[in-house]
């Protein structure tokens, strides 16, 4: 086993180097300034005739229309007139400080809502609810963070948005004050993130990062959630893990491997570190039905004038991960004075999720139904299941 791990974690390192050339940070792309000598005025049918490299100036004109001799750098940029290669007849007339848009500036607005809960496998015990809520819009790339969260270059769809993460923890039998040993504690956290989805088209590839910061433990409030939503309400949360900070930083790029009219076939790696988990792990997903190539999200596609079809596809997962520290678990990396954790030898180092759904879209709307299994994740635990409610509002 621990030999297929050695090969898992090492395909995994691969593609993480093997595509890391082909992402940047977009806030830090220099515009490139150079001192042109005078041009004579330009039609435009002169200018669609024109190739040019990259962006650059093509004719300089004064607030007269007349040609000037003299430095791009000493030009107001409303009187600049640029083309961009590959734009065809397309002759791009910028006016005030902007310039030709790469095709990664595509906004887009949507609200997404996960819903996870064990009642749906008719279980109540390990990770028995969550709730993840996210806002996509263009405000969020004016945040300091965005400096943070890659995105590739000329990314064919770039956008950034908001999340935020309750997760709640149980053990087996959450209705006794005892402890009991070699079962999971409970434990829950909350999170505010910010998080970044980018795709390049011609490579077959997706991007996704995030920052979050939150808080572990009674702060967090998973006791008042479950009673709140349970009609026995569970009595052993005075012995949750403590109070400890959130803050993790997740990363996944996603490489698609077939692409066919109604069927793909994807690999993945990810990678999480930070306060709450440190975990590295990839996998593969499936697909079979109707819908925009790459995209898991067809409220985006519609975003991009999209004719609005429908899009319905049913999906498998399949992921791997080796483990490195779980605070759900373990308690947080700073306050050591919970009553009960998982001892570190006890932690499974290797966890395997499995799942299976369907989804359906439909110009601003998206419904996904999935059912998730995951194996034990310290010794004596038994393996679990969970269902997930995933919508998607087109704003």
């Amino acid at each position: 086993m621990r030999r297929y791990l050695k090969y898992l974690l090492s395909a995994i390192c691969i593609l993480i180097f093997a595509t890391v050339g082909v992402y940047r940070f977009p806030e830090n792309e220099k515009i490139p300034f150079e001192t042109v000598s005078a041009l004579v005025p330009l039609n435009i049918e002169q200018l669609e005739q024109t190739v040019h490299e990259g962006y650059q100036l093509v004719q300089k004109t004064d607030i007269n229309d007349n040609s000037v001799n003299m430095p791009l750098s000493g030009l107001v940029p409303e009187n600049m007139v640029s083309i961009k290669k590959g734009a065809g007849a397309e002759v791009l007339k910028q006016r005030g400080m902007e310039r030709n848009l790469p095709k990664n500036k595509f906004t887009a607005s949507f609200l997404r809502i996960v819903f996870d809960n064990d009642i749906f496998d008719n279980t109540d015990y390990y990770y028995t609810n969550g709730v993840r809520l996210e806002l996509v819009s263009p405000f969020a790339q004016c945040l300091p963070t965005s400096k943070l969260l890659p995105a590739f270059r000329n990314a064919d769809i770039s956008v950034q948005g908001l999340s935020l993460v309750q997760n709640i923890y149980t053990p087996v039998n959450p209705d006794t004050k005892e402890i009991r040993i070699n079962d999971r504690p409970f434990s829950a956290y909350l999170s505010l993130g910010h998080f970044r989805e980018s795709y390049n088209y011609d490579r077959g590839l997706r991007m996704w990062a995030e920052i979050s910061i939150g808080v572990l433990g009674p702060a967090s409030m998973g006791d008042y959630v479950q009673s709140s939503i349970h009609d026995i309400e569970p009595v052993g949360w005075q012995n949750q893990i403590e109070n400890d900070i959130v803050f993790n930083y997740s990363f996944l790029i996603e490489k698609l491997l077939l692409s066919r009219k109604n069927i793909e076939v994807k690999v993945n790696a990810n990678a999480s570190i930070g306060t709450v988990y440190d975990k590295v792990g990839g996998g593969l997903a499936f697909r079979f039905g109707r819908f925009r190539k790459l995209l898991e999200n067809s409220v985006i596609a519609h975003r991009q004038k999209d004719p609005g079809k429908i899009s319905f596809w049913f999906f498998t997962k399949v992921n791997a991960h080796l483990i490195g520290y779980d605070a759900t678990l373990q308690g947080g990396m700073f306050n050591k004075e919970s009553v009960y954790i998982i001892d570190y030898k006890m932690v499974k180092r290797s966890v395997l999720n499995a799942s299976a759904g369907l989804s359906f879209f439909y110009r601003g709307f998206g419904i996904e139904l999935e059912n998730v299994y995951v194996s034990p994740e310290f010794e004596g635990a038994y393996d679990f299941r969970y269902g997930r409610i995933n919508l998607v509002f087109g704003l």
